[in-house]
């Protein structure tokens, strides 16, 4: 409710209960405060953040006011005497309009409103009186465009609905996919640890084999070299040599073994390597 647009037909006739204590007018949306004053609520509520909560009624001593502690007024016999009073319109010079149905009066009625074009939705910026309006609105381009801007305003939410969606679908496929994504690479790193465990195996294996090897190496050369020193004793000669056919066709045996565990290292190190490959 503004007051500029209207005033009271009979001012000194009203009530003086119904009278804001600050501003000295008929009370708007009326607040009482813990200290039994009544006030517009505007008005109080500005006091009150003015000077701290202190109330806006003149020699009265509380300064703890919080607009929380505002009541409002509901009697609805106070209400209606408020609604009643009459008012003129200063715009169109209307009078004996209840000023409870002014606001009525003022977007509806009154021919000297400024009001807004119909077509303000549409950007037109067009403002003058309700009288004017009529007029305007048969040369409004906004309002003459209403059926294709309509049109393309519905359009354009319908893109924007179903962007909205798609944008939800993606979000939901993206964390989808991720999960997805996070469980392969789990169980990538499981492959490889245990990959890596059996290549680690497979490497100690090697070199106990490659130590058994050479251990025998030793211990035939060390044979062959007791064979040359007791070349003149056949018998011993015969004996050591067959130690050494044993211990060649053990060395063969070994290195037979040796020879596949490597060729098995081999496999498991192309399958690793491809493995890793493919997923990275």
């Amino acid at each position: 409710m503004n007051h500029a647009d209207f005033e009271y037909i009979d001012k000194s006739g009203i009530d003086k209960d119904l009278y804001c204590d600050f501003c000295a007018n008929p009370l708007v949306d009326p607040v009482s405060t813990p200290c039994r004053h009544t006030f517009c609520r505007r008005c109080i509520e500005t006091k009150i953040n003015k000077t701290g909560g202190a109330c806006a009624k003149s020699k009265c001593k509380n300064k703890s006011i919080a607009l929380e502690d505002l009541t409002p007024v509901t009697e609805r016999i106070v209400l209606n005497m408020l609604d009643r009073i009459l008012v003129k319109c200063l715009n169109c010079g209307a009078s004996n309009i209840q000023r409870g149905a002014f606001d009525k009066h003022a977007t509806k009625f009154c021919p000297k409103a400024t009001v807004s074009c119909s077509a303000v939705d549409l950007k037109c910026s067009w403002t003058g009186t309700s009288d004017q309006l009529k007029q305007h609105r048969h040369v409004c381009s906004y309002e003459h465009l209403r059926p294709i801007l309509s049109e393309i305003i519905h359009e354009n939410q319908q893109f924007k609905d179903e962007l909205h969606h798609r944008s939800e679908q993606c979000s939901t496929n993206h964390c989808l996919q991720m999960k997805q994504l996070q469980e392969v690479n789990q169980c990538l790193n499981m492959n490889v640890n245990q990959i890596n465990e059996i290549l680690a195996e497979q490497v100690n294996q090697l070199t106990s084999l490659q130590n058994e090897i050479q251990q025998l190496k030793e211990l035939t050369m060390h044979n062959r070299t007791q064979i040359q020193e007791l070349q003149h004793e056949k018998s011993k000669i015969r004996r050591i040599d067959e130690r050494c056919s044993k211990n060649d066709i053990q060395i063969h045996h070994l290195i037979d073994k040796l020879n596949q565990r490597r060729g098995l290292f081999d496999v498991l190190t192309r399958y690793l390597f491809i493995y890793l490959s493919f997923f990275f």
